[in-house]
């Protein structure tokens, strides 16, 4: 019942002359005539081909333009900016500042704030004469347990003394796409066994952070919400999924931030 991954490098870079597509933080070079773009393979942990089709080139050279930033943190889904996007900004935050799309979440923005990150509200598509930024590895869905540790110390900077200890979690999709046919019934069990309802989404993420820290027990159907047992180290998760889903990244994460997953 084990399952093993073997992990690519990655690199602290710093390029010349590319295009950035903040939203996605794609990496665009350029040929020597500043004409042609190519995404930069090392800009994305999803399949190369498919971001190629997926994601459309600019017509014409950005208007936008940056002397030197820093790659920051894309809007994308919760799970995937946490677990694949935060870590290798906190590696990567230097002196120059960090690049956020004006469009980015809530969450996002907020956490810099928090942070005191300076970063920069651009727009989508930015040209930057030098930008650094840590490639990817070709690893969805598999947290890095060295990324894993940054996320523990970094949580350890957000006070949880108001938050009870121990609490057990259900983390509810009911407002969601993913939201079981009777997760309602669900939900009033769980509450009789003194679970607390938990929407994700109402909290900001220094609250989730202090909520889940201290977690016994999180409950939740397979989405983003469970990426929040990241914060725990010792807890029970427990995972709901449809038999003919497999999809064991919050296991893995689980099994790399000590917990126990069932």
């Amino acid at each position: 019942k084990e399952f093993q991954h073997n992990f690519n490098p990655r690199y602290l870079v710093e390029i010349t002359n590319v295009i950035v597509n903040t939203s996605t933080n794609h990496v665009y070079v350029l040929d020597s005539e500043l004409k042609r773009r190519y995404l930069l393979r090392e800009s994305t942990n999803w399949p190369v081909q498919l971001e190629i089709l997926n994601n459309k080139l600019p017509r014409r050279m950005p208007k936008s333009r940056l002397t030197e930033a820093t790659l920051g943190i894309p809007k994308s889904g919760f799970y995937h900016w946490v677990t694949e996007d935060l870590p290798n900004l906190m590696r990567a935050s230097g002196p120059s500042q960090i690049l956020c799309f004006e469009e980015n979440s809530k969450p996002i923005i907020d956490l810099y704030k928090e942070m005191k990150i300076d970063s920069r509200l651009v727009e989508k598509w930015i040209y930057v004469e030098k930008l650094l930024f840590f490639t990817k590895g070709q690893d969805l869905g598999y947290l890095h347990p060295a990324d894993a540790k940054v996320l523990k110390d970094f949580a350890q900077v957000f006070s949880d003394e108001d938050c009870e200890k121990g609490q057990k979690i259900y983390v509810s999709r009911r407002r969601s796409r993913r939201s079981l046919p009777a997760e309602e019934e669900i939900e009033k069990y769980l509450v009789a066994q003194g679970f607390q309802v938990m929407y994700a989404e109402d909290h900001s993420i220094d609250d989730q952070i202090k909520i889940f820290k201290n977690a016994s027990v999180i409950i939740g159907v397979h989405g983003a919400g469970l990426t929040n047992s990241v914060w725990s180290t010792n807890c029970k998760l427990i995972e709901i999924m449809p038999q003919k889903r497999i999809n064991r990244c919050f296991e893995w994460q689980a099994n790399n931030t000590l917990l126990r997953s069932a």
